[in-house]
């Protein structure tokens, strides 16, 4: 990120892309499946959420997933 006089800039893949004309293929990154219990897991250790949090969390996004809010 660059910061300007009048705003901010970030460059992006697609900017060098059309500046260095490289090719870009592949995936960036590729995802394995994620479980509840995982995420559960994840939820309790990064977030620091109780057990009991993350289990109603999960449960009501309908799996290993998380709502904003």
């Amino acid at each position: 990120m660059f910061h300007l006089q009048l705003s901010e800039l970030t460059i992006t893949l697609d900017d060098v892309v059309s500046l260095l004309h490289l090719p870009i293929t592949g995936a960036l990154h590729m995802f394995e499946p994620l479980v509840t219990s995982d995420a559960i897991g994840l939820l309790t250790k990064l977030l620091e959420l109780s057990h009991e949090e993350a289990t109603f969390e999960t449960r009501q996004a309908g799996g290993p997933h998380v709502r904003l809010g």
